[in-house]
């Protein structure tokens, strides 16, 4: 009852207000008492502003009602949330955890603050409250505040697994800023109020019969005016402008629509001839360079225009294409390359300027793509820039390719001379080179041996804690027995590291793939830092004869691999006959083959692997060779993407 005769004091003093002001409004004039207009539009006036009083005063009760009933079913469900998160995190003192529940919790906007005490209520662990603006801060004083806002309270227990009572570990305070809910009921008092008064008057203007002959129709007219000049039509003009005499402010503005119509028309078609000028200079810059530039849009397509060396580089027209159908596709499933790459392209969009610079990193800097031209493929450079919209958010990216085959090897020369220099430079500080030479020589016969572990039959049931278990235990090995060669332990290290970041529950990524590739980094950076060592003291990699017949037996599996992939599977048993339609036969079955992929891998796997051995018994040539074919057949895309020049120049 108190609120609403609230309601009604504040309804009486708001209408007496507006009442008061209206006696001075020009359309008091327009109806005399004794009009009919008067007679016709009193009864109306009042009838309806008492049916929406009364409309008014039961919406306002049941909207507060409404409005109360939400913010405590809000609260509550804070509450458990609250009791159910934070209990956790407060009993591990994660803090920052906290903070972030703490801020989400606080986009509630009848929320003012929530506080976090310890289990004595004596001081706050942390809490974050809302200024005016909307902006949360983290509470820096530790003392309880002391608002006049409405405080919810509650416990937070902390329940253990091994014991069956909970245990008490803090308290929360909830300010409730009830002041929004008043603010709106207010909102909604004035609302109506404002309703019936508009109404009113409407009425009133309505009635009058010179409002349509002097305003309604001339508006119209112009309103329709407006619409075709929207729509691109500027050469209409307004006509009948007698029928506007006896308004000269809407003639005025007729006129002055007319000549904007055609300041507008002329402008345009300015515009047009300046954008297609530029668009023309652009499209003659891009084709003029010796780079693929093109850019991709939210659904990974590529976006007109595109330079003209865009189709030298890959081959084809580039406009409309996912970058996964001519530029990645030979990243396969299973690897780290894969999983960064389909993480970036999948949030990338969208993102700020301080995301997108914490994602860069993660995009690919270079790709090899396999080329019937060239024995080692194509490698390309790439590069990115951002395109923002207009509230900072990134709408698509700018890629630059750059073709890099040639100047590549004498980049990676370049690369291995200057690591070459780093070893060297520190081996001759090493007193005891003679001691050093044996342990590298042990080091590197052990990872021989798991290499080849790592690459048998049994590596597809081997879990990633296996993997871990034993590359952690040979990496402890080499920092113990080849202390003081830092760059070495450095480049081993970030061999490494990169296989520690993944989890046993990712899915994307196959452990055996990884951890072999991981083995064989190594391998190869102990291989360099080896053939540096030898130029002080002998380091025999010549392996025993029992190695050497397991090498002429692995080169025997390796070479049954491929029998039997083109023998059993491809139907083909002299390959140097293919002919153009075996070869379109032989595609089409790799890619109904289910485990192309898989046979791929341990082709390239056994590859490297004989390479490395071939190099330990010294047949460098034959290592190579081993080492060439690793690299062509890990260029080789799933079986979905295979084509007959990816099957001849990769795999034939």
């Amino acid at each position: 009852m108190k609120t609403i005769f609230a309601f009604l004091i504040f309804y009486s003093h708001k209408y007496r207000l507006i009442l008061r002001y209206t006696h001075h409004l020009p359309i008091r004039s327009t109806v005399k008492r004794n009009s009919i207009q008067f007679e016709i539009t009193i009864p109306i006036i009042v009838s309806i502003s008492i049916l929406l009083g009364i409309y008014g005063l039961f919406s306002y009760s049941v909207k507060k009602n409404q409005m109360e009933k939400s913010l405590e079913s809000s609260i509550k469900r804070t509450q458990k949330r609250l009791e159910k998160n934070v209990s956790h995190s407060l009993f591990d003192l994660d803090l920052e955890s906290i903070g972030i529940i703490i801020r989400a919790e606080l986009k509630n906007e009848h929320i003012k603050s929530i506080h976090i005490l310890d289990d004595k209520k004596s001081k706050i662990e942390i809490g974050f409250s809302k200024n005016k603006n909307g902006i949360i801060n983290e509470s820096k004083n530790k003392k309880i505040p002391d608002q006049e806002s409405k405080k919810i309270e509650g416990a937070l227990f902390h329940f253990d697994e091994n014991e069956s009572e909970s245990i008490k570990i803090g308290h929360y305070i909830i300010s409730i800023n009830k002041k929004i809910i008043e603010k709106e009921l207010e909102n909604e008092i004035i609302f109506f109020l404002s309703s019936i008064v508009l109404l009113d008057i409407t009425i009133v203007i309505f009635i009058t019969i010179l409002l349509r002959k002097t305003v309604v129709i001339p508006l119209k007219n112009l309103s329709d005016i407006s619409l075709e000049i929207s729509r691109g039509n500027y050469s209409i003009e307004s006509e009948n402008k007698d029928s506007y005499r006896s308004c000269h402010e809407i003639n005025v503005l007729t006129l002055s629509m007319n000549n904007m119509s055609k300041k507008v028309e002329t402008l345009t078609t300015r515009l047009k001839d300046e954008v297609y000028s530029q668009s023309k200079e652009i499209k003659s810059l891009l084709d003029n360079m010796n780079k693929a530039i093109f850019a991709i849009g939210r659904n990974f397509k590529v976006l007109p225009p595109v330079s003209k060396f865009s189709e030298t580089i890959f081959g084809e027209d580039i406009v409309g294409k996912k970058v996964s159908e001519f530029l990645f596709y030979n990243i396969r499933k299973g690897t780290k390359e894969y999983r960064d790459l389909r993480s970036v392209f999948s949030i990338i969009f969208g993102s700020d300027d301080l995301q997108y610079f914490g994602l860069e990193d993660n995009l690919p800097k270079r790709v090899t793509l396999p080329d019937e031209n060239k024995k080692q493929g194509k490698t390309l450079k790439l590069s990115y820039s951002p395109f923002y919209d207009k509230d900072n958010c990134i709408e698509k990216i700018m890629c630059t390719v750059e073709d890099v085959t040639e100047s590549e090897e004498y980049l990676r020369q370049a690369e291995e001379d200057q690591e070459q220099y780093k070893y060297i430079s520190e081996i001759i500080n090493i007193e005891n080179k003679e001691e050093l030479g044996k342990k590298m020589e042990l080091i590197i016969r052990s990872l021989f041996q798991i290499l080849e572990d790592f690459v048998s039959p049994l590596s597809d049931t081997y879990s990633l804690d296996h993997f871990h278990k034993i590359l952690d235990k040979s990496i402890c090995k080499i920092q113990n027995n080849l202390n003081g060669l830092s760059h070495l332990e450095w480049k081993i290290h970030n061999n490494y590291i990169e296989l520690e970041k993944f989890d046993q529950k990712d899915s994307q990524i196959n452990p055996q793939v990884e951890a072999v590739s991981t083995t064989c980094d190594i391998l190869e950076t102990l291989l360099r830092c080896s053939t540096c060592i030898n130029y002080f003291v002998p380091v025999n990699l010549n392996l025993n004869l029992s190695f050497t017949s397991i090498i002429l037996e692995k080169i025997k599996d390796t070479e049954k691999i491929f029998k039997n992939l083109f023998e059993y599977v491809f139907l083909v048993r002299e390959i140097d006959k293919i002919d153009e339609e075996s070869l379109q036969s032989v595609v089409q079955v790799a890619k109904l083959y289910p485990d192309f992929e898989r046979t791929i891998d341990l082709i390239q796997q056994r590859s490297r692997l004989l390479s490395f051995l071939l190099k330990g018994v010294d047949e460098e040539e034959l290592s190579i060779t081993y080492q060439k074919l690793s690299s062509k057949v890990k260029l080789m895309p799933e079986r979905s993407r295979l084509t007959e020049v990816i099957i001849k120049s990769n795999l034939i």
